[in-house]
């Protein structure tokens, strides 16, 4: 009795050098062990920047909210000020019209006192019958003039408006010069390592481990700068992220022409040359991370360095001694791992 054999299936990655044992029900490939381990890792690796991007999309959204709340703030103020103007030109027109009031009363009291006493002349002589031509055409005159200035009470007074002192304060809107954006790129690599995204990562591109790096055009002399990274590595190796001197022109960590390199290693190591204890064993930050994001700070001011990272909140800062890192510096990054990866998420003026 014969026995068919079962063809043997490759793994999709080893090709004919390794036998397919396990399947994959999304994908329906089949894999080896080793890259079944891989090959769930990379699965893995999408879900977390998927999480990643989850987070950045409601955070965005928390603080298009907050930037509401600030709007609805800016036009309560402005209603306050128009509300608050509006009740000082009411105040200020009602006196002005009891200004005119008081005015118009006054003068016209004087004119009737005036024609009062011409009156009492005017009977006492008729009377006394004690008048003559003279005396009709002065009180005539009189009259006349005491008519006219009758007619000229209101137009004797007169409204002005003061230009020099306004009575409302002119409202202004202003706004906050906001920290300019300026594109940081990697643009030179070393080793197994691909530039993507226009340059704004950079992927490890080898199936087998070497350290290989890149380095980005932004050259840093003065003032801050602002550069979100996020790393995505494996747990086991190293990945790095530091501020060179452009003065050493080939790529890699390795001291040259008296240049150092200074930065932060993923095991919460440290490129520095001026610190010999260079890892602290009881301080856990980047160690053993497989997703980090991270505000890495250039201040040439003051020569130093420094990273936040998002996750834990935790800063550290670095002195940078411009006799081992001469200015300007330029960011370069180390990855060793199958598949490591280095984003550069935004870079700005500070």
């Amino acid at each position: 009795m014969s026995h068919s054999s079962v063809p043997k299936v490759p793994c999709v990655t080893c090709d004919r050098n390794g036998m397919g044992i396990f399947k994959c029900e999304g994908c329906a490939q089949v894999f080896c062990r080793k890259h079944s381990t891989e090959h769930r890792d990379r699965l893995t690796h999408q879900l977390d920047e998927l999480v990643i991007e989850h987070d950045a999309l409601q955070k965005s959204i928390a603080e298009h909210n907050d930037e509401q709340n600030t709007y609805q703030q800016l036009l309560e103020k402005i209603n306050t000020w128009e509300r608050d103007a509006i009740a000082k030109i009411q105040r200020t027109a009602n006196e002005a019209r009891q200004q005119v009031n008081k005015l118009t009363n006054e003068k016209t009291e004087i004119v009737s006192m005036k024609l009062n006493d011409l009156a009492q002349r005017v009977r006492k002589a008729r009377t006394d019958d004690d008048y003559v031509e003279t005396d009709l055409e002065k009180w005539i005159k009189k009259l006349k003039g005491i008519k006219n200035e009758m007619i000229t009470i209101l137009g004797s007074i007169t409204v002005v408006e003061d230009s020099k002192n306004a009575l409302v304060p002119k409202i202004s809107i202003s706004s906050i010069q906001q920290p300019a954006k300026f594109e940081e790129r990697f643009v030179e690599c070393l080793g197994n390592v691909t530039i993507e995204d226009n340059g704004r990562s950079i992927a490890h591109s080898s199936s087998k481990r070497s350290d290989a790096y890149a380095r980005a055009a932004g050259e840093y002399s003065h003032g801050k700068r602002r550069i979100r990274l996020i790393i995505n590595k494996t747990a086991s190796y190293v990945a790095s992220f530091n501020v060179v001197s452009k003065s050493v022109r080939t790529l890699g960590l390795s001291p040259s022409n008296g240049c150092f390199p200074y930065g932060w290693r993923t095991d919460d190591s440290m490129n520095n040359p001026d610190i010999d204890r260079k890892t602290n064993p009881g301080q856990k930050d980047l160690r053993g991370e497989t997703t980090l994001k991270l505000d890495l700070l250039i201040d040439c001011d003051n020569r130093k360095i420094s990273y936040f990272n998002e996750h834990t909140k935790i800063t550290r800062t670095m002195d940078v001694d411009i006799n081992r890192c001469p200015f300007p510096w330029q960011l370069e990054c180390h990855v060793h791992d199958v598949n490591d990866r280095i984003e550069i998420l935004s870079s700005n003026l500070v």
